[in-house]
């Protein structure tokens, strides 16, 4: 920066990570990674004016200190402007920015012969049926798909499992757009449901070891004042991680909510055998790559537990299950989704 600073008038800097520490006070909002350096940045660089910044999916448009800072959310939703003013010395005098919402802006009729063919051809992709999914839909609130389980969660964790033929699988609920996921599936249906690239990974883990996921896991809720089930607010902001809570299927979690955090697994029982699972034992679980490298602050999954991460991604073994699964199966995935008892609290 010493040498950059008097060779301009302005420094924007464009950085495709986010904001480990609180934008007002610096406290850390996670645990330092080196993943996320945009509050250390903005301490530490003097002569920083304008801080573009991605990553974590924010939504951010304000000044910290002597920079204006923005995160324009996630998929298109926000397009950043930071205008600044420049006096006669080429010194800022004014700054500000502004979060455009895209879904406020019609289409513009006149841009559209110069964008075909790509235009049309992009729609008619996005419109390809890749296969049928005969899911039943108990409910489309999401809180309620992650309390309970659901078909299109029973789904993921049964493709997981074929697989890798593990005992146990477990995957999260990225989004809302599980509900969509029904009838003819297109690629567009896809693509939201499951927007990420994550390969099928293995792991090995003791029955102590489950157990010690399943209670860090299971932060994810707590308790209101009047005994009412909720995500726990440090998984709402500043960013939500709704993505590191896992249902999983193949055992059954018996969880105490009410109870302090890390003795809310009163038993986990082994669908297979309906007997609880042996403290002492080994079991090997299908998780995706993210998880198994300890992603979502799971410190307890290390490399050395991986067994094997396969060639095999989750949305394109969506499709084959779509054209492979028989009746029988998508029975089972129908019927039985719901693999956690809960105890002493309203839901």
């Amino acid at each position: 920066m010493a040498e950059l600073r008097p060779l301009v008038d302005v420094v924007v800097v464009a950085y495709h990570g986010g904001f480990e520490s609180d934008l007002e006070t610096f406290s850390p909002l996670e645990e330092w990674t080196g993943e996320n350096q945009g509050a250390k940045m903005l301490q530490e660089i003097e002569g920083i004016d304008v801080l573009l910044t991605g990553h974590q999916h924010r939504v951010i448009n304000q000044q910290v200190k002597n920079t204006w800072t923005v995160q324009p959310g996630h998929a298109g939703e926000f397009v950043a402007e930071v205008i600044l003013e420049l006096d006669e010395q080429h010194q800022i005098i004014h700054r500000e920015g502004y979060l455009h919402e895209t879904a406020q802006y019609p289409a513009l009729d006149k841009l559209r012969p110069q964008l075909e063919p790509q235009l049309s051809n992009g729609q008619a992709w996005l419109e390809t049926v890749l296969g049928h999914a005969p899911i039943v839909q108990p409910t489309h609130d999401i809180f309620l798909a992650r309390v309970n389980g659901h078909p299109f969660l029973e789904l993921l964790n049964q493709v997981q499992l074929q697989v890798t033929g593990a005992d146990f699988s477990g995957i999260a609920l990225v989004n809302e757009h599980f509900a969509d996921f029904q009838g003819d599936i297109t690629n567009e249906i896809l693509l939201k449901a499951y927007p990420y690239y994550n390969l099928i990974t293995k792991i090995k883990l003791t029955g102590q070891e489950i157990y010690e996921v399943m209670e860090y896991n299971l932060e994810y809720f707590e308790l209101d004042a009047n005994g009412q089930m909720i995500v726990n607010p440090e998984y709402i902001s500043p960013k939500p991680r709704h993505y590191n809570y896992d249902i999983y299927s193949g055992f059954k979690t018996i969880v105490d909510v009410s109870k302090p955090k890390g003795q809310r697994v009163i038993e986990l029982i082994d669908e297979r055998t309906n007997q609880p699972l042996e403290k002492e034992r080994l079991y090997q679980l299908a998780v995706t790559q993210y998880r198994a490298v300890g992603g979502g602050d799971y410190t307890m999954l290390t490399q050395d537990k991986i067994v094997e991460i396969t060639q095999y991604d989750i949305a394109s073994e969506l499709v084959k299950a779509l054209n492979t699964f028989d009746e029988k199966k998508w029975d089972t995935i129908n019927q039985h989704f719901q693999h956690i008892e809960w105890l002493n609290q309203k839901k």
